[in-house]
């Protein structure tokens, strides 16, 4: 197991969108502190969050011996959030491969008010300060705030209802080396917060947590992620990513069966129901998006059947209610 220190390092130097699931305790590690792949084990098969956490030229190395571990120990192999580019490499390397969803990328350097598009944003930001909100950045060194922080964050967890899937607990301080924090107040009270997180090999930041208290004032998470955005961008930054957010339906698949392609689509589109995963687009476009980048899932062998649904599933934590 990492300590959290080597952890921090290693999502800050080679991570990427998931690659803060480091953090979790409970995460499986292959590698070493040179690189590392986070992976959960069940149902007979090992599925990989995010691409291998290494430098580029590594990455291969690191996943073929990943592959060869799981292979003697009668695993198969999944990977999930991978990347265009690891994705290529897997699909030359035998893999199934399915597009399954995008991360939307934030040039900060551009105002996300300015421009017709922004008209809804500007709304919802304008109502938010009307109610007195203020965006503030954390800079540390003070305990009584951070527990504050905290306990919005737990208000924010009590709150939730319904079908829920996430990646791991969220701990809002966990490699703090490599973190950035801002919230939102309204008079005395905290009502919002935001985590973003360095990735240093992307040259920008992963906007990764945005939570609220149940009586934040409508627009309070869109005035906060504007306070953060343009605090990066005034630093020259042109890069931000909101993480992976799914496709309407499954994209490309290559070298799958056609039954493998037939229940991936299926369960897909049941899953995209069933948990509302199109809520995380539809609030994410709010923004100006810059660019789109692909996210796949990756399996060997090259198919879908039920001990893969039913880990990959497990593996983000899915409970009906």
């Amino acid at each position: 197991m990492l300590d959290v220190r080597n952890a921090a390092e290693l999502v800050c130097r080679w991570g990427g969108s998931v690659s803060t699931v480091l953090f979790d305790p409970s995460v499986e590690i292959f590698g070493d502190a040179q690189g590392v792949i986070a992976y959960r084990t069940g149902f007979g098969c090992a599925v990989a969050i995010g691409d291998p956490i290494a430098p580029i030229e590594r990455m291969g190395q690191l996943a073929r011996a990943f592959r060869d571990d799981c292979k003697r120990r009668g695993l198969h192999t999944v990977y999930t959030v991978a990347s265009d580019a690891f994705a290529t490499w897997a699909a030359n390397a035998g893999y199934g491969v399915v597009e399954f969803g995008c991360e939307l990328v934030v040039d900060p350097s551009y105002d996300p008010l300015s421009g017709h598009a922004a008209q809804a944003l500007r709304r919802r930001v304008r109502r938010a300060a009307k109610e007195g909100v203020v965006a503030h950045e954390y800079t540390g060194g003070d305990a009584r705030l951070e527990g504050e922080l905290e306990r919005a964050v737990a208000s924010w967890l009590e709150a939730r209802s319904g079908p829920q899937i996430y990646l791991m607990p969220l701990d809002l301080f966990a490699g703090r080396e490599c973190k950035r924090w801002f919230h939102a107040t309204r008079g005395d009270a905290v009502v919002g917060v935001m985590e973003l997180v360095r990735l240093e090999s992307r040259h920008g930041w992963l906007l990764s947590q945005l939570t609220w208290t149940p009586d934040a004032p409508p627009g309070t998470t869109e005035l906060l992620a504007v306070r953060a955005l343009r605090a990066i961008g005034e630093s020259g930054c042109t890069y931000a990513t909101w993480g992976p957010a799914p496709l309407e339906r499954l994209g490309a698949i290559e070298g799958l069966s056609g039954f493998s392609e037939k229940l991936g689509r299926f369960v897909f589109k049941n899953t995209a129901r069933a948990f509302h995963l199109e809520d995380r687009n539809r609030y994410h476009r709010k923004f100006p998006v810059a660019r789109r980048a692909g996210c796949h899932l990756l399996f060997d062998p090259p198919k879908i059947g039920l001990r893969e649904t039913l880990q990959v599933l497990r593996t983000y934590h899915a409970r009906a209610a």
